[in-house]
């Protein structure tokens, strides 16, 4: 639970940093966008580590042998 809260908390500071380094105010809708690009990458982080771990392409590397 605490490494959730820890990554959360992460994310949240970052996305304010990002916020007012492009926008120079604090914007909220600045704010929804950027958390919602740093919730893609993760999501696309997660993803591609899920495919490597799981072996997805270890059929199609035996297949071809």
């Amino acid at each position: 639970m605490k490494k959730y809260l820890w990554f959360n908390s992460f994310s949240l500071v970052l996305s304010l940093i990002i916020v007012l380094s492009f926008y120079q105010s604090w914007d909220f809708l600045g704010w929804i966008n950027i958390l919602f690009y740093i919730g893609i990458v993760i999501l696309l982080i997660g993803c591609v580590l899920i495919i490597i771990r799981g072996n997805f392409f270890s059929a199609f590397i035996y297949s071809c042998k």
